[in-house]
């Protein structure tokens, strides 16, 4: 009921909470270089960006093959 739903917004309230002071950590730390350096780290490992460039470069490509391809890259 309503306990347990207030239970769950303190859960996520302190979860935002941890993750917000580890990331003024590691910005205290490495200043801005790092954060710069792990967004295009994400954002390259997210498939989606990627198997649509390739989709669009190469129009051969199917949405498998594209797929087959982006787990092959870390190869």
């Amino acid at each position: 009921g309503k306990a347990t739903a207030h239970m769950a917004m303190l859960l996520h309230l302190l979860a935002c909470a941890f993750g917000l002071g580890s990331w003024v950590a590691v910005n205290g730390l490495w200043g801005w270089e790092l954060p710069s350096y792990l967004t295009v780290i994400i954002q390259l490992e997210h498939p989606v960006p990627v198997r649509r460039l390739l989709q669009f470069t190469m129009p051969f490509m199917t949405l498998k093959s594209s797929s087959f391809c982006i787990l092959l890259l870390p190869l």
